[in-house]
């Protein structure tokens, strides 16, 4: 009896620890209901809980040899459950190494699984992540059907992409289809070897089919690249069908690109007529004068055995200009199409696309401005390219009017790659639209403060602004760039209207309120699961309001991350070998280590805008500040605030030797020496315009710095 007993409790232990995790179903988890959703509140109601959930999975983890998905490891798949539908889908991610008992690079469409893992979620999209160790992906049967789900896709977004929570939740995750949908806009970007396209179906909405299966990727493509064609704006797609990511976009404080469909085969995509295709937009000269001509060709070809009948340029002058003066193009030789705009003012607006037509009535617009893309545009200088030219736009996409075309700007260096690691230019007398960053050779040995002309092609590095392909790099003379003074609620969010225009530029990061920037979030990027860390932290005025304040970066390298490994101050030790080796002592920031101030370059990645110091002397007033208090010399300013002169007092047996006034960045702008027994020294400070300035004292080998504001 006590044998049998054993036994009994033995395997009720092996079972409660075998099944210690509850089993819930996709819908279970992914259900919201109507209220939360119309309150923009779309979490799983088990967000942050381990579960087990089982599904059938959607798509082969593998092509070939090749990962499917554009993610670590590629272990990122979909399941659906109950045929699919509503509520039927969910996003499986493993970020780490094989998956036991099944690993799931071994799995393929029709597999039916169970496993293990935290429901966690990214940008919206609700998604399981695997646990990393144990037995937590099993295999329990094969060959199950995969059916797509019939959709509209205004069920999903509206007709600016804005997601539509309470009826497109329910197919967060799920693979669907759409019919008979038109590409109503095409974008390159990662230097045009990946493209994503937008389409409508006639329903109000309009969705982006994005790039994250190896189905669509193009020929120059690298790593794998395959074979895929991207379409042409005005291309009819008989059937789409793909998995619905979410990046939620429509309420307070979201910037996301709504929902998106990944499709992940080739047979995914079926196309029907194809409309002209239009490409190789070019305009000579590229920065036009206002007593030039702008000449734009292209390369225009019908598909289909169909002939094109007309291809018209379109353009306007002014921003706000909604109609189009028509030119025709004429047919200059082969595919090449040419036309011009006449000459306009200086600094003028211009703006244009292009349209094509053929004989069976199929029309494509490029850019596509009436389906509400941006057009193509320039500004007319006078004085020649400038990166303002280059940084410049009206439209809250960011992208550059000059983008893809090779241009020659002049600016002072304000990073270089002895510090940051990478090139940074910025224009004089500009305080918006005025730096960028450069990729090329002939960098390496700039410094700055030389102003340096380039030579480079204007690409769009997912949202980031930048001059790749430097070809020629010549020095023309120095040049002097004085940060912008910024509150740290300047880029608590990205906002196209409040913050796109400091993208590039070096700026210094003060307290909205209180003496001292501290360290609000020593992680941004764990308020999800704790085991997520990106190296980024946050500089704020309030502790007690984390999510507020500027992103800074440091101590990572790598193809995603731009940033110095010459700073010290980093959110983690593991940075120090991790994504390149730091040059600088690790110093682990935490949660209100205080700063007078940060300064470094605004980059944009990953959907935020953020701060990259270049060194350690770009912050002020932190633990590693080498500042040292003059003993015995009673310094004093006043007064302070001052207008147009300071008055610095000391002890006149306090041996003072010098002084200095520098901006936040730690740029010298008044140096003297002083006597040191006059115990008095008149500063003049007409040449200082408002702000804040720091006060440099010297006395042999110590110095004290005071704080100094100028108030006009």
């Amino acid at each position: 009896m006590k044998k049998h007993f054993l036994l009994f409790a033995l395997s009720f232990l092996y079972l409660c620890g075998y099944a210690q995790y509850p089993l819930q179903t996709v819908s279970a988890l992914q259900n919201v209901s109507n209220p939360n959703l119309t309150n923009c509140v779309d979490s799983s109601f088990y967000k942050g809980d381990t579960v087990r959930v089982r599904g059938v999975v959607v798509m082969d983890a593998k092509v070939g040899s090749v990962d499917n998905a554009q993610i670590a490891n590629g272990r990122n798949l979909w399941l659906q459950t109950n045929g699919g539908g509503l509520w039927s889908g969910i996003d499986i991610i493993n970020f780490g190494a094989a998956t036991a008992p099944t690993d799931m690079l071994t799995l393929v469409a029709g597999d039916s699984i169970e496993v293990t893992g935290v429901i966690d979620e990214f940008n919206g999209e609700s998604e399981v992540l695997v646990l990393p160790t144990g037995n937590y992906v099993t295999l329990l049967g094969s060959g199950h059907s995969v059916v797509p789900y019939y959709t509209t896709i205004n069920q999903l977004n509206d007709a600016s992409r804005n997601n539509q929570l309470t009826t497109g939740e329910a197919l967060e995750g799920a693979y669907v289809e759409f019919r008979n949908v038109t590409v109503s806009a095409v974008s390159y970007f990662s230097s045009n070897t990946r493209v994503s396209f937008d389409i409508t179906d006639g329903s109000g909405g309009k969705i982006n089919v994005s790039d994250r299966f190896l189905c669509q990727r193009m020929s120059n493509a690298s790593p794998n690249p395959g074979t895929y064609t991207a379409p042409t704006v005005g291309d009819v797609i008989d059937t789409l069908r793909g998995i619905i990511i979410h990046s939620i976009n429509n309420c307070p404080g979201t910037n996301g690109r709504g929902y998106e469909i990944h499709p992940f085969k080739a047979s995914d995509i079926v196309f029907g007529a194809q409309a002209p295709t239009i490409s190789n937009i070019q305009r000579t000269p590229i920065t036009p004068t206002s007593s030039q001509t702008a000449t734009i060709t292209a390369t225009v070809v019908a598909n289909g055995g169909n002939t094109l009948t007309s291809v018209v340029l379109n353009y306007a002058v002014g921003v706000g200009t909604s109609t189009y003066t028509q030119v025709t193009m004429t047919n200059t030789s082969g595919s090449t199409w040419s036309g011009v705009i006449p000459a306009q003012a200086n600094t003028s607006f211009v703006k244009y696309y292009l349209t094509a037509t053929d004989n069976a009535s199929l029309t494509s617009n490029v850019p596509a401005v009436p389906a509400n893309n941006n057009p193509i545009f320039y500004i007319v200088d006078d004085n020649g390219t400038s990166i303002y030219d280059i940084q410049y736009t009206p439209y809250s996409d960011g992208n550059s009017g000059l983008r893809d075309l090779t241009v020659t700007v002049t600016g002072v260096v304000t990073a270089t790659a002895n510090d940051l690691g990478y090139v940074f230019i910025q224009q004089e007398n500009k305080t918006a639209w005025a730096g960028i960053m450069c990729i090329g050779t002939g960098l390496s040995t700039v410094t700055q403060g030389q102003k340096i002309t380039v030579t480079g092609t204007v690409k769009e590095d997912f949202g980031m602004t930048r001059l790749e392909n430097i070809s020629s790099v010549t020095q023309a003379g120095t040049g002097m760039i004085a940060p912008l003074q910024l509150k740290d609620t300047t880029f608590t969010t990205y906002n196209y209207t409040g913050n796109e225009s400091y993208e590039g530029m070096l700026v210094t990061i003060l307290p909205v309120s209180g003496p001292k920037l501290k360290v609000v979030d020593w992680n941004c990027d764990n308020s999800i699961t704790p085991t997520t860390n990106f190296g980024e932290y946050r500089l704020g005025s309030d502790t007690l309001a984390p999510n507020t304040g500027t992103r800074v970066l440091a101590g990572r390298q790598s193809t995603s991350a731009f940033s110095s490994l010459n700073v010290s101050y980093v959110n983690d030790l593991i940075w120090q070998t991790t994504d390149g080796t730091m040059n600088a002592t690790p110093y682990v920031v935490t949660t209100g280590l205080p700063f007078d101030s940060v300064s470094g370059i605004i980059y944009y990645s990953f959907s935020n805008l953020k701060l990259l110091p270049r060194n350690n002397s770009d912050f002020f007033g932190g633990p590693l500040a080498r500042t040292s208090v003059i003993e015995n010399a009673n310094l004093n300013v006043y007064p302070n605030p001052a207008q147009n002169q300071v008055t610095l007092q000391w002890e006149n047996n306090a041996g003072i030797d010098a002084y200095q006034i520098m901006d936040i960045s730690g740029r010298v702008l008044i140096s003297n020496v002083v006597d040191s027994t006059a115990g008095m020294e008149k500063i003049s400070l007409d040449k200082l315009s408002s702000g804040l300035y720091l006060l440099s004292v010297q006395q042999g080998d110590a110095r004290q710095v005071i704080r100094l504001q100028v108030t006009r």
